[in-house]
């Protein structure tokens, strides 16, 4: 990424949605499905904002 930007957008989720059924149907066409380790390094200030967000970990 180069950019982001908040946005004032609404999103109303469909009740019959299941994120790893899409996933697994190839919606997102990212990637080969291989695992990847990211690695990146911020701001302490900025990095308080991620604190408490779970992450996935091997």
């Amino acid at each position: 990424m180069t950019h982001v930007r908040a946005t004032a957008f609404s999103f109303k989720r469909p009740a019959d949605f299941d994120l790893e059924k899409y996933e697994a149907n190839g919606r997102f066409r990212f990637g080969e499905g291989k695992r990847i380790r990211l690695v990146f390094e911020m701001w302490a200030g900025t990095a308080y904002f991620l604190w408490e967000t779970l992450f996935p970990r091997d």
